[in-house]
């Protein structure tokens, strides 16, 4: 690990010093001292805990002079990494930036070599009172400003829908998501006449960003609902919202970083194509090295990777280049937790966790505390410390928001670890090696949930010991043992009263086998049969799952029609 600093503070941890009533939790400051910054008044009115990350050799440079976040977690890089950054600060020429990319192909957009409007026709072509060059000269003017009110009109109205949506008014977001695509598709018809634009890379890149966007996003909409979508006037094309992104990228203009971005989320989150993911992000950091928010994004690749290190060296750049951002800075320090509960270091994350937690100024994202509050209940209860551990689970029932999957996950647990006074240890077995299936490391999961075997004392700890042993199998490419384990759990089908995400799950496993065995149809049928369980925890996640995995199931079948 490359935390080499540690919490700051003296003596005691936890909460030992909790009082409860029947209404609330309150934190007795004289028993949390080790929290507290020096000098201090109230508990959560400052950031109180400190930690410092250090940046491995591999790492891109970090400027000489980093800030420090309120929390205090700050970033040391080694004297290898003290580069001048210069040279960086700007985007790439076209030639280099071609080089720069993942892939080996070069721009074939033009570049902006005028930077305003000609004020003159060319003296080699015609004369200045040319009354013909005069007009043409005006049109292109006229031509110029028209295009770029349209992008601006698209851009905005793309903006003002995703408020809308936002603030749950779903009509009037759709509404102007529609004039948004119909503003870049009428800026992309006059792109196409072929005018000597100034800005043309520029305003290129913002039209086939906002169009590969809709293109892409379009696409990825579950199959029963796109006939209305493309009534309404969309279409759906994921390829070619793909090309219009890196045209984007490769022009060089305003709208390079976001096409970039995009496809960072895409080839990771949504291909999962995590080694494209990371090269994009490469290219990107090369590029803008102090855009913090690229680097919160990096910090995710990385983790899904199961990179910790540079997952936490990513969140802490992000602190050190994003401190305008206030709520940056913050999700990133309790990202950096996050990574601690991902390794099973629960007194150093737990203290983190508190100091997010209960902070005041800024107090913590509403959609933030429930989770916070249920990883610290967790990292108590690993540490032994029980009534610490119910004293939390108590505290954020009332934070608990109605159909928000993970809020109403977590509040089951709470309230089952509640009534019944703890868990069982099997479930504390199995919890342990569910966060490192999570932080990827599948064979150490495999060897920490063998050892539960003989505590299983229900049907439901028989399933989810087969889930979680056939999940971990799928992501070593252990064929064999995945379909073993996996068919075992299905198999249990409605025995399973309460853990009931275990069937469905199990048969999108075996789907995925199916489809690494170019078994298409078969891997269709249990993907279909997947999606007829409702009412189960991780619905959400697992039908985003489902959905992309049908969708590449079409991509198959569509290459293999063209072969």
């Amino acid at each position: 690990s490359n935390v080499v600093g540690g919490v700051a503070g003296k003596g005691g941890s936890g909460v030992q010093g909790m009082k409860r009533s029947a209404s609330e939790l309150v934190m007795d400051d004289g028993r949390r001292g080790d929290v507290q910054r020096e000098g201090s008044g109230q508990r959560g009115d400052t950031r109180h805990a400190s930690l410092t990350i250090s940046c491995p050799d591999h790492v891109l440079p970090l400027n000489t002079t980093p800030h420090p976040s309120p929390l205090g977690i700050t970033l040391s890089a080694p004297s290898s990494l003290q580069a001048n950054l210069s040279d960086h600060a700007s985007f790439l020429s076209p030639s280099s930036s071609a080089s720069s990319s993942p892939s080996s192909s070069t721009s074939s957009s033009p570049s902006c070599t005028s930077s305003s409007f000609p004020s003159s026709p060319p003296s080699s072509t015609s004369s200045p009172l040319d009354p013909s060059a005069e007009e043409r000269r005006q049109a292109l003017e006229d031509a110029t400003f028209i295009l770029m009110a349209r992008v601006t009109q698209a851009e905005g109205s793309l903006y003002d829908a995703a408020l809308k949506m936002k603030l749950q008014q779903q009509v009037k977001g759709v509404y102007n998501f529609r004039k948004s695509w119909n503003y870049f598709s009428k800026a992309d018809a006059i792109r196409r006449q072929a005018l000597p634009f100034p800005y043309v890379s520029s305003l290129g890149s913002c039209i086939d960003a906002g169009l590969g966007f809709f293109h892409f996003i379009v696409s990825i909409i579950p199959r029963e609902w796109l006939w209305l979508v493309e009534r309404i006037g969309f279409k759906a094309n994921r390829m070619k919202g793909l090309a219009q992104l890196e045209q984007s990228y490769y022009a060089n203009g305003f709208r390079s970083p976001l096409a970039l971005m995009h496809l960072i989320w895409i080839n990771s989150f949504f291909f999962e194509n995590w080694a494209k993911g990371e090269e994009w992000l490469h290219v990107c950091l090369r590029q803008s090295p102090k855009c913090a928010v690229m680097h919160y994004l990096g910090g995710y690749v990385y983790r899904k990777q199961g990179k910790m290190d540079e997952a936490d060296v990513s969140f802490a750049m992000a602190i050190t280049y994003g401190t305008e951002i206030q709520s940056l800075v913050q999700v990133c320090e309790y990202d950096i937790a996050s990574n601690m509960y991902l390794r099973l270091e629960w007194e150093n994350c737990v203290n983190l966790l508190e100091a997010f937690l209960y902070n005041k100024n800024p107090p913590p994202p509403e959609g933030f505390k429930v989770f916070c509050a249920y990883q610290t209940a967790m990292c108590y209860e690993m540490m032994g410390d029980h009534e610490c551990a119910a004293a939390y689970f108590k505290l954020l029932l009332p934070w608990i928001r109605k159909n928000y999957e993970y809020d109403e996950l977590v509040q089951r647990k709470a309230k089952r670890y509640l009534s019944k006074g703890g868990f069982t240890e099997y479930e504390r077995k199995f919890f342990v090696a569910s966060v490192m299936f999570e932080a990827c490391r599948f064979q150490e999961a495999i060897d920490h949930i063998k050892e539960a075997e003989s505590l299983i004392l229900t049907v439901d700890d028989r399933g989810t010991y087969l889930y979680l042993l056939g999940s971990c199998y799928l992501n070593l490419k252990n064929l064999e043992e995945a379909t073993a384990h996996c068919k075992s759990a299905v198999t249990l089908g409605k025995r399973i009263k309460v853990e009931k995400f275990v069937v469905p799950h199990c048969l999108t496993c075996l789907g995925e086998v199916a489809m690494q065995r170019g078994e298409r149809e078969k891997a269709l049928r249990l993907f279909t049969k997947a999606k007829t369980y409702s009412n189960y925890d991780y619905s959400q996640l697992l039908g985003w799952r489902l959905q992309r995995n049908v969708e590449l199931l079409k991509d198959m079948e569509e290459r293999g029609a063209a072969e």
